[in-house]
């Protein structure tokens, strides 16, 4: 049996349909919105948050030492302030 690969082309909205595996699709390129631009800003805004957390998670992992949240939370810093070390 033949490897199925995902692929996808850009194509004009009445482009054929491509044959993907068992599937049939055709994509393209839709026009600018108000609410795709507020989509791809909370994409992009929850992207950042998560990568800031996993970098603090990481360092935290590599250092032992809590960064501070702007909350002020003494118990979720613990480590913080217990001295720096975990």
């Amino acid at each position: 049996m033949p490897d199925a690969k995902l692929t996808a082309t850009l194509a004009p909205p009445m482009a054929r349909p491509e044959r993907v595996g068992q599937f049939e699709m055709t994509v393209a390129i839709a026009e600018p919105s108000p609410e795709a631009a507020a989509r791809w800003s909370r994409r992009a805004e929850t992207l950042a948050a998560w990568l800031q957390t996993e970098w603090q998670r990481e360092r935290m992992e590599h250092t032992g030492i809590t960064i501070a949240t702007s909350s002020g939370d003494k118990e979720a810093n613990a480590p913080l302030f217990a001295g720096g070390k975990a």
